[in-house]
């Protein structure tokens, strides 16, 4: 007696697609396709800050056999956060930026040699067209997939240029700022400067016109090279309809406070192989249980935006490790024993935020 083969279709070549597809194709007896709709000569990596921890790319090695270590363009030692009156502090936990367009045509080779197949300049305009066990909408911010399940996403504007800056950068950095908040619901926002090698990803939440403010605020200066935009979906709830799933930009993924999107893409493709085959409902409870579900951390806003906190906290943390912390830290903080409760929470979801966003 045979067993019948198990087919998954993956629309959407990116990150998200072709990481889907690796943990995918551990599954037994499985034949996976992902139609990618850019054609295979001009195929190439929507913009991004390109940051990600060490320990999140060793998750994707370690779990797929993919290395990334070739397309890190540079190491970094950890997150630097700016408070809005410019005082400092730092985090420290090994990273990297990386060339997002070899990256990706890396991951579309390695998932060939694995059997995966990639057709390209294909664009599927109705998802049940396609005869397969389960289908993957990793499609992107206009998602088809997310389309066809009646499932809403917000769209969050973001701008970035690509500087020669003035001085040299050994962190990634973090700024935040009044200035990066909108009206309405959605009230978070920063700024970031991600070294690159010879050059820096500059960006903001928001338009061209924030972006210029946060410059001239923080005098950051250099030569731009580069310009882009684009908008990033936030804020996902539903993630699944039957044997029809979302991952990554089409399902609103990407964290709602910090706009990471390249860890939940590796964390919830293993959710995804994890509930492939399983109970219905099984992979949003992964998701939620692992604290990558975006209406969470939307709740927690007020946690990390609340500027005037975050001014008396920098100053107290001015210059200092919040991680590991250190003697002189845990001083400052016991002489303010006003800003003990709120510290506390903010450090208990600071560690969290930081597994889930990169």
């Amino acid at each position: 007696m045979t067993t019948r083969q198990t087919t998954i279709s993956i629309i959407g070549g990116g990150p998200a697609g072709l990481i889907a597809a690796l943990y995918l194709a551990r599954l037994p007896d499985v034949r996976i396709v992902v139609y990618e709709k850019q054609t295979q000569d001009a195929y190439t990596a929507t913009p991004c800050a390109e940051g990600i921890s060490a320990r999140t790319l060793l998750k994707l090695e370690t779990d797929t056999g993919f290395c990334s270590t070739p397309f890190i363009v540079q190491s970094i030692a950890g997150i630097r956060v700016i408070f809005p009156n410019s005082t400092y502090c730092v985090y420290h936990e090994p990273g990297a930026t990386l060339n997002r367009d070899t990256w990706q045509r890396a991951l579309a080779l390695y998932a060939t040699e694995q059997g995966i197949e990639i057709v390209y300049n294909a664009r599927i305009q109705n998802i049940e067209d396609l005869d397969s066990d389960y289908i993957i909408g990793a499609d992107g911010p206009a998602s088809r997939v997310r389309a066809a399940m009646n499932q809403k996403v917000e769209m969050a504007p973001a701008c970035q240029y690509r500087m020669v800056l003035n001085r040299p950068v050994d962190y990634f950095e973090f700024y935040f700022h009044p200035m990066f908040h909108q009206s309405g619901r959605d009230r978070a926002g920063y700024g970031w400067v991600f070294p690159r090698d010879d050059v820096c990803n500059v960006g903001v939440k928001g338009t061209y016109r924030v972006l210029a403010h946060f410059l001239e605020t923080f005098h950051i200066t250099g030569t731009i090279i580069e310009k882009s935009a684009a908008p990033i979906p936030i804020n996902g709830s539903v993630f699944e309809n039957g044997r029809t799933f979302l991952i990554g930009d089409a399902g609103g993924m990407p964290n709602p406070l910090t706009f990471g999107g390249l860890s939940p893409i590796i964390h919830c493709a293993d959710y995804l192989f994890q509930a492939i085959g399983g109970q219905p409902g099984m992979y949003t409870r992964l998701i939620k249980n692992h604290h990558f579900y975006p209406p969470y951390w939307a709740q927690k806003r007020h946690l990390f935006y609340n500027h005037d906190l975050m001014n008396r906290l920098g100053t107290i943390y001015n210059q200092l490790s919040i991680y590991p912390p250190s003697f002189k830290l845990i001083s400052r903080t016991l002489r303010h024993p006003g800003l003990l409760l709120p510290n506390l929470r903010l450090v208990r979801h600071l560690r969290r935020i930081k597994r889930v966003s990169w």
